[in-house]
């Protein structure tokens, strides 16, 4: 009975995607984002989660609006459950670079959180469908609509994470390509997972 909820679950989320519809519009990624923290205001205050935003240089992409407000929507909820005790979501907005092919621009945004980190192994699953380390109320499909979505703006989502003591953290970049950058290139998004610092340090 799991397993068929499970399926009904991600069935729907995907026929939620193919039910989108409209032309991308150019997008401020800064005011989808305050949208999006007007949104989870009550809950960051409950989790006493300060929430910092850094735009630099911000240039419009051409996006939906509402998907990308669904990225954002489950990277905030990601770090509000990785801080049960509080601590300090960065929000980081600047123009960038493809890391898989420098020629395509766009726009990188980094959520970065204080929270407990994750292990290796959980990297290396966090955008798998089903996989889930919230047993009791997680469906496993939250990072992986993150990564449907990225992908089909030809975008591209990794992590980085740390459970060192005293430095613990995870950090989410999403790249998200100016539209003409991405007709031109003609290339399908991608999901990484990284363990070192470059994840979050480059572009």
């Amino acid at each position: 009975m799991d397993q068929l909820m499970r399926v009904s679950l991600i069935t729907q989320q995907t026929l939620k995607f193919h039910r989108q519809t409209g032309v991308p519009k150019s997008t401020l990624l800064s005011e989808v984002l305050d949208s999006v923290l007007v949104l989870f205001r009550s809950k960051l205050v409950a989790a006493d989660v300060a929430v910092e935003v850094r735009t630099e240089g911000e240039v419009s992409v051409d996006c939906m609006p509402s998907e990308t407000q669904q990225i954002f929507a489950n990277l905030v909820a990601n770090a509000i459950d990785a801080m049960p005790q509080g601590g300090r979501l960065v929000v980081r907005l600047r123009p960038s670079t493809d890391w898989r092919d420098p020629k395509m621009s766009g726009m990188r945004v980094t959520f970065v959180d204080s929270g407990i980190g994750m292990s290796r192994a959980t990297m290396r699953r966090t955008f798998e469908p089903f996989f889930t380390t919230k047993t009791e109320t997680g469906t496993g499909l939250g990072m992986w609509v993150v990564t449907q979505l990225v992908e089909r703006h030809n975008g591209e989502a990794r992590v980085w994470s740390t459970q060192r003591e005293g430095r613990s953290g995870t950090a989410f970049p999403i790249f998200l390509p100016f539209q003409d950058a991405a007709e031109t290139n003609g290339q399908s998004g991608n999901v990484v997972s990284r363990t070192g610092a470059e994840a979050v340090s480059a572009g």
